[in-house]
């Protein structure tokens, strides 16, 4: 007797890969196409990414200030802003399995504009003063530029070692960007300005991790090193400015966790050491250039059985300011609004305690927050002396500030109909009254969604999804009312290799975003479109498929956000 053995090839050996494509039109057309290849032998993966994005963007405002200083400013504005904004990023590299214990790979990513983006904003404004009108504008401002190209790399090495795992990242990035701006008033240049930026980010990420009292214990380190230089130029209407900012970071962190029947219960901390140098013209900035020694705690507890669960935690995080925002420069929006930075920013701290309960298809949670130093956007009057009815836009922190609400979600499964509510109540307690604000509301903000999930017959898939918020006073802002309608229908084709997928978005033409502002002897109105309305089609194919298993996870990633 003779068996004949014909073996099965490994899903995903060999060259997989997909590709997808995505079209969307609205007062503007807007395209993106992507590319991944993979090619495995063995446990060698080679793997290549390319995206690509044609963008054209369009918005409408119409604003209304008020400023008070000696006499009474108001101006009437309406803006129309395009754009053209063509880039592309890409992916390289390789992963290795040396074994089923250990792994190791490297990956690089470069992105660039296509060409130089564009940005143009045509406004007609009317200045009143004292209720006499004093200046009639035709504003044309253009912003043009060149992101360069960007290297971002990561190198990662995971391995298990008898009881021990052991992960370890490493992270390099670089990049700049120039931005030039010309604005007329009436036909003639009024201002120009030029932007030049430069990044460069190094970190590393070790974590180790064991079995210690039936639970697991992960330690490690990571470590920061960052350095951006800005450097601004202007034709008079300001300052120029040139600040370089050099930042280390190193923190060293624990966590536990451990399961006891029915409850998971878990606790960590971090210790971060962060200095900050800020040289303004070359010269060292002692006020601008704080350290920061912080604890970070974090306490979790939950329980489940039978479909039923709880949780209760503890979570302090921190925010920095981005990097944007630390700049000395002012900068021109028009002739009559600046916008500024403040180097002097601290650190933000978040202090969230939150807790949930679900049901089978029920769950319900709450949350209370308290921020302080909390980033926030404020309006006051610039230098009346030489710049009178000139409205300053500022980034300031307020030193304490109270964020809570509740939440609840259903998701049942009702045949081919698979509806998911979620309700949110919000409050934001924001007293502006230490930075000289004294508008002050604490009203709550509802949102309400239903996201509709319908699986057809023969493969079709339709999903509707609409929001609503309400209108609500909080702090010193007021939001109106504000809601979408989007739809998406989409089926597989050959084994489902091939997906086709219709869009529509902001269907009813409703996603306005209408908000007003007070600020230090200033108030604001505005009334903003941003095309959301816009209906699309995407292509998408795929082969051989399989997951990837590149296991980086990266290094300063808060830091890259930042950049």
């Amino acid at each position: 007797a003779g068996i004949r053995i014909r073996t099965i090839r490994q899903r995903g050996q060999g060259l997989s890969g997909s590709f997808y494509a995505d079209y969307n039109q609205g007062h503007a057309g807007k395209g993106n196409e992507g590319i991944t290849l993979n090619y495995r032998t063995g446990g060698l993966d080679i793997f290549a990414k390319t995206y690509f994005q044609e963008s054209n963007s369009y918005s409408t405002n119409q604003t209304i200030t008020q400023m008070q200083t000696s006499s009474l400013w108001e101006s009437h504005s309406d803006q129309k802003t395009t754009g053209r904004d063509n880039y592309f990023n890409g992916e390289i590299g390789l992963n290795y399995e040396l074994n089923e214990n250990q792994s190791l790979g490297v990956r690089y990513a470069p992105e660039q504009n296509i060409g130089e983006y564009q940005n143009t904003a045509l406004s007609s404004t009317d200045m009143y003063r004292d209720g006499i009108l004093v200046d009639q504008l035709e504003s044309d401002a253009r912003n043009t530029g060149k992101k360069g190209l960007e290297h971002a790399v990561n190198a990662y090495y995971t391995g298990t070692f008898g009881k021990w795992d052991i992960d370890f990242n490493a992270d390099f990035y670089q990049g700049r960007n120039r931005n030039e701006q010309i604005v007329l008033n009436n036909g003639e240049t009024d201002a120009t300005s030029t932007n030049r930026i430069k990044n460069r980010l190094v970190a590393a990420k070790l974590i180790a991790t064991t079995s210690v009292w039936k639970g697991n214990l992960s330690f490690g380190t990571e470590e920061t090193w960052t350095d951006r230089r800005d450097r601004f130029e202007q034709d008079g209407f300001s300052a120029d400015a040139d600040d370089h900012i050099k930042q280390s970071v190193y923190a060293a962190f624990a966590d536990y966790s451990r399961s006891i029947r029915h409850w998971k219960l878990n606790m960590g901390i971090r210790y971060e050491h962060q200095q900050t140098d800020y040289y303004e013209k070359g010269i060292r900035i002692d006020a601008q250039s704080p350290t920061y020694n912080d604890i970070i705690p974090v306490l979790a507890a939950s329980w489940s059985h039978n479909g039923k669960s709880f949780s209760l935690s503890y979570r302090l995080r921190k925010n920095n300011p981005d990097y944007s925002l630390l700049t000395n420069s002012i900068r021109y929006r028009s002739k009559y609004e600046y916008s500024q930075g403040n180097p002097l920013l601290k650190t933000q701290k978040t202090h969230r305690f939150s807790a949930g309960a679900s049901w089978n298809w029920l769950y319900f949670s709450a949350y209370f927050s308290r921020i302080l130093n909390m980033y926030t956007n404020i309006i006051m009057p610039y230098k009346e002396d030489t710049h009178p009815g000139v409205l300053l836009f500022a980034t300031q922190t307020i030193p304490t500030t109270h964020n809570y609400g509740i939440s609840f979600n259903a998701s049942p499964k009702l045949g081919c109909w698979e509806p998911q509510l979620n309700v949110n109540m919000a409050f934001l307690d924001m007293n502006a009254n230490k930075i000289g604000i004294t508008e002050h509301r604490n009203q709550p903000r509802f949102y309400i969604s239903l996201d509709n999930n319908f699986n057809l017959p023969k493969g079709w898939f339709f999903n509707m999804e609409g929001y609503l918020s309400t209108a609500s006073r909080q702090g010193f802002f007021v939001t109106r009312t504000e809601g979408q309608i989007n739809a998406r229908l989409s089926k597989s084709f050959l084994k489902e290799t091939l997906t086709i997928t219709f869009t529509a978005n902001d269907i009813l033409r409703t996603g306005y975003f209408h908000f007003d502002l007070y600020g230090i002897d200033a108030y604001m109105e505005n009334r903003i479109y941003r095309d959301f309305q816009r209906f699309g089609l995407q292509v998408s194919y795929k082969f051989n498929a399989t997951k990837s298993k590149y296991k980086g996870t990266g290094a300063g990633q808060s830091e890259k956000n930042r950049l």
